[in-house]
């Protein structure tokens, strides 16, 4: 039986084959097997192996300081697939730096069709290495596609040549405004950049400031840092920072400035040197101006004692402004609190928008302060009260337990003048007490007679005539709260036109062993009014 042989063709290189005859007669069904399975693998080593293709071409490898080597790496895409494929270096920003010509390479990929190629320009720098043309640094160049993972890489050699001089050159960009707040924490940043090949490991940057008078830092305020010995002046900043900064480096340096809140506006000047070692490599001065700013003076509770109806306030006023200025400073007085209150120093009273205030005017230097007292003394008001209930207990006390009234009734006029009316005693006891004997005497004027025969309500004790007019006296007991009416009429003699006056009536009683006196208001009568 003829034998069954088949040829197997394996890529050896992209373009090339090995062809195998295999034959079903020689071997086994399980040996059979056993080939394709290696033969499968070792297929598939091989298209994974050629799938990317990396190639480098120098154009530029050996380079000074801050130059950059230069090369063509051309890229093949072997893959079954159009791929995006990326650029890596070994050791990528710690010792390398990486460009790409055109960038988008670099940054995004390089796009590739199946069975296509691209050629790029990739430029390196190192970042500090020693510097030794007697040896190259080797540097790996990776490419991965993006899809399946498929990769490549070569080896690049750079020769790094040794700085043969270098210049002293630093620039300085210092940042400060003009007009310095001491309300706000300014920082003043120097930008630093190392112009040259050299490392500086230890550059003393120092910003001073010419003196100023102590004096116009305001109070409260430590300056023993940064006092002049054997001068009343003092700095407002002496700062030494240390910095390295390596060959065409940028860093940035910050100096905290704090000024005290209370400075008073002044002009000065700021000193930036920036020394390595022995050499000075940059020395300048910037004029700076201390601002004036205003604010209302604060107001805080210091102390408050309290004691039997008196409470004490003391409040400190303070200018927290770096300028001296005179402020109106209100206080609230309360609505009822105010007519009982006192302060010091004096204040002015006033309403402000509806609320008592006790407003106060001071004068402070930058940083002063002062008390306000505000006394609330609320036992006037107590005493008052006491007094007024003493003269009220002193007034029921001695007051006359008996008193007595007068008014007129039924008026009679005739011809225009009065010719008879009808008078009324009132006697009350407004006492709990009973008084026996009262008497109550009246006098007549001589133009005015009085008329027995009217009806009374209380007889008359006597009836006295004398030169001067009638005199009449009744006499009785008043019982405790009674109240006893005593009803006369009178009559002129002629019509008395006008006002005349009858005079007060004459109430005598006994307390004991005192005789008390006491009389009744006075009569007005007007010939112009009848009473009925």
């Amino acid at each position: 039986m003829a034998s069954d042989c088949h040829n197997i063709y394996i890529p050896i290189l992209p373009s090339s084959f090995q062809v195998i005859p295999i034959c079903r007669a020689s071997l086994s069904r399980s040996a059979n097997l056993l080939i394709f399975l290696v033969l499968f693998l070792s297929l598939a080593s091989l298209v994974s192996a050629s799938a990317v293709i990396l190639t480098a071409q120098t154009e530029s490898n050996k380079v000074k300081v801050d130059e950059w080597a230069s090369f063509y790496l051309t890229i093949v895409n072997n893959e079954t697939i159009d791929d995006v494929f990326r650029i890596s270096v070994e050791h990528e920003g710690v010792e390398w730096s990486m460009l790409t010509d055109p960038p988008a390479h670099g940054l995004s990929g390089i796009k590739i069709k199946q069975g296509g190629s691209v050629i790029t320009k990739v430029f390196l720098k190192d970042i500090y290495l020693v510097r030794d043309e007697g040896r190259p640094y080797a540097v790996r160049v990776k490419v991965k596609s993006s899809y399946l993972q498929r990769e490549a890489d070569a080896v690049l050699d750079i020769y790094l040549l040794p700085v043969e001089s270098y210049v002293k050159n630093i620039s300085v960009v210092p940042s400060l405004p003009a007009d310095l707040s001491p309300r706000e924490q300014q920082p003043i940043t120097i930008g630093l950049t190392n112009n040259n090949a050299r490392y500086y490991h230890g550059l003393l940057v120092t910003l001073d400031s010419a003196p100023v008078q102590r004096a116009v830092l305001g109070v409260d305020f430590d300056t023993s840092q940064l006092e002049i010995a054997g001068t009343d002046k003092v700095k407002l900043i002496s700062s030494t920072s240390s910095v390295e900064l390596g060959p065409n480096e940028t860093k940035s340096l910050e100096f905290a400035l704090n000024l005290p809140p209370t400075l008073e506006p002044v002009q000065t000047t700021l000193f930036l040197t920036i020394v390595d070692g022995n050499d000075t490599l940059y020395s300048s001065s910037f004029p700076v101006k201390v601002a004036a700013y205003s604010m209302p003076f604060s107001t805080e509770v210091s102390l408050t004692e309290s004691f039997f109806l008196k409470t004490t306030e003391t409040y400190t006023i303070a200018n927290r402004q770096n300028i001296r200025e005179e402020q109106q400073v209100m206080i609230p007085a309360g609505n009822l609190k105010r007519f009982f209150s006192a302060t010091t120093p004096p204040s002015v009273l006033s309403s402000v928008e509806g609320m008592y205030q006790h407003i106060f005017t001071i004068d402070l230097q930058p940083g002063a302060s002062t008390p306000v007292v505000v006394v609330s003394n609320y036992r006037i008001l107590l005493y008052a009260v006491l007094i007024a209930g003493l003269v009220v207990f002193l007034y029921f006390m001695f007051r006359s337990p008996i008193s007595i009234t007068k008014r007129a009734e039924r008026i009679s006029l005739q011809e225009g003048g009065v010719v008879d009316l009808k008078v009324v005693l009132t006697v009350k006891n407004k006492s709990h007490h009973q008084y026996g004997g009262v008497q109550v005497i009246e006098k007549v004027p001589a133009l005015i007679k009085f008329d027995p025969q009217r009806s009374h309500t209380l007889v008359p004790s006597k009836v006295l005539k004398t030169q001067f007019g009638d005199v009449v006296y009744w006499t009785f007991d008043l019982s405790p709260q009674e109240e006893r009416l005593i009803v006369y009429h009178i009559q002129s003699k002629l019509s008395i036109l006008g006002d005349f006056q009858l005079p007060p009536s004459v109430l005598t009683f006994s307390m004991g062993e005192h005789k008390i006196h006491m009389k009744s208001n006075s009569l007005d009568v007007s010939s112009a009014t009848k009473v009925e």
